[in-house]
């Protein structure tokens, strides 16, 4: 069962606990705020029912929602079912659901991901629409990016739903966060155009060292970033995909072109990426394709051709 259908109710009385009985270190990983009790003074902006984060969703959706809402998928993939129609989800994205249409959702088979939701009450849906930001029709999957803005937003929002205090400001500070969240995901083009710089940075510097351990304050250090902003950048544009498995990625897109497409020795290709060791480029690539360089040579050169080999491999 997915969380949002029962935290709301339950979330400060004895039957969360008889559900979760390690509490504490539950809403630690999972909280949810739900807000619709709350009167604003101020009720300018949609007003928020449901907020709720969760860091490891693993279950998927088949719901037909009364409610208007905004899942933000923050890292991690899956898919998402809507009028017959399978569109991909890969974090960082936005996903809409909206009153009476059926839908399922959810992330991959034996996979999770990082989920932020907003439920807003279905009678919002016509308010929703007139912002533009809500066009379940035109943008049901919405990918974003992780701007320096939207993190700012989320981690207000991640304060604020975690909090366990109460106070009768609740409802109007719920509202106005959520809005600076969905507001921040539509980053304006000077701030995608920056982002976009900074990680294209780094992936070329992750490319131009692909025979290298990699070191988190050397990375930073050498891109001039601080350790946080190298983090968010990363985070945003490549999702839940670690450094280390983009350069592997790489590396054997790399490696294994330049084994069908030349005539270069296996010394040469470790050489043109890189690497002084032989040895070390063949453990690597043996690793991560399942076979010697050779082998892979052998099996998809066409036509099969006989070429030198500067040293032998070990296997």
């Amino acid at each position: 069962m997915d969380e949002r259908f029962f935290l709301p109710v339950f979330f400060e009385n004895s039957f969360f606990c008889a559900i979760f009985p390690h509490k504490e270190q539950q809403f630690m990983k999972s909280s949810t705020k739900h807000l619709s009790p709350f009167v604003r003074q101020f009720p300018v902006l949609p007003q928020i029912e449901t907020i709720g984060y969760l860091p490891e969703k693993k279950d998927c959706i088949n719901f037909s929602f009364k409610t208007c809402n905004f899942s933000f998928i923050l890292s991690g993939g899956g898919t998402y079912l809507l009028r017959g129609k399978l569109y991909p989800v890969t974090a960082p994205a936005v996903l809409l659901q909206w009153p009476g249409e059926p839908m399922l959702y959810g992330p991959r088979e034996g996979g999770s991901w990082e989920e932020l939701y907003l439920i807003y009450p279905g009678s919002c849906q016509t308010a929703l629409l007139n912002t533009n930001t809500f066009l379940p029709d035109t943008f049901p999957v919405r990918p974003f990016v992780r701007t320096p803005r939207f993190e700012s937003a989320l981690a207000r929002l991640k304060t604020f739903v975690a909090s366990r205090r109460i106070q009768e400001t609740d409802g109007d500070t719920g509202d106005l966060l959520c809005w600076e969240l969905i507001a921040a995901s539509f980053a304006r083009p000077e701030e995608r155009a920056a982002e976009d710089v900074r990680l294209k940075r780094i992936r070329e510097y992750l490319e131009k060292n692909l025979s290298k351990d990699i070191h988190l304050e050397k990375l930073a250090s050498d891109l001039r970033m601080s350790v946080s902003s190298l983090r968010r950048c990363w985070h945003g544009g490549a999702g839940n995909t670690t450094f280390r498995e983009y350069r592997d990625e790489i590396f054997l897109q790399k490696s294994c072109r330049l084994l069908v497409e030349s005539r270069d020795s296996v010394k040469e290709i470790a050489s043109a990426l890189g690497f002084d060791d032989i040895y070390y480029f063949s453990r690597k690539f043996r690793h991560l394709s399942g076979m010697t360089a050779s082998a892979y040579r052998r099996k998809y050169c066409i036509p099969p051709l006989v070429f030198p080999e500067s040293a032998p491999e070990r296997r």
